[in-house]
């Protein structure tokens, strides 16, 4: 017996609804990493999982994620939208043929603000340490001068309301 696909997530010709993931055809979130990033969106994130054959989009919080690259049946990457609040959301891929479980997260954190720099110029041969205050700095990874990437960037210290990173300036 041939059955169709109809609506996502119901396979017709089968009177009980059975859903396509006991037929193994449904898409599974395993991981997605980084687990978090800004609520600006534009975080690149990788999800990890099964039967990505086919990914039509990829749902964050309910909104729809974009530079969708599907790397293999297994691994996507997308960039987060932007979503108006802080807090964790589901991850969600929707193929040609069904769509995904919601039991991953994603969490959305404060955008990190700025609020001091311990020097305002340096050597333009880089080399200048730099301390940087200011909020929701623990999830920085990287810091730009300009066009130039920062190097060596460590944490001093972090609490709720104020963070501190300093870093060496690139000439």
């Amino acid at each position: 017996r041939v059955l169709a696909l109809s609506h996502s997530g119901v396979v017709s010709g089968n009177r009980s609804g059975t859903p396509n993931r006991l037929l193994n055809i449904a898409p599974t979130v395993r991981s997605v990493g980084p687990g978090f990033g800004s609520q600006a969106g534009g975080q690149r994130i990788t999800i990890t999982g099964t039967n990505f054959g086919g990914v039509r989009q990829v749902l964050i919080g309910g909104v729809p994620a974009t530079k969708v690259d599907a790397v293999s049946a297994s691994t996507i990457r997308v960039t987060t939208p932007a979503h108006r609040t802080t807090g964790t959301v589901p991850v969600r891929v929707v193929t040609e043929l069904s769509d995904s479980n919601t039991t991953v997260s994603f969490e959305y954190r404060p955008a990190p603000t700025m609020t001091a720099l311990s020097a305002t110029a340096g050597s333009t041969r880089g080399g200048t340490l730099i301390t940087i205050t200011g909020t929701h700095l623990s999830g920085a990874t990287s810091v730009q001068f300009g066009n130039r990437k920062g190097r060596s960037l460590t944490p001093i210290s972090a609490s709720m309301r104020s963070s501190r990173r300093s870093c060496l300036s690139r000439g």
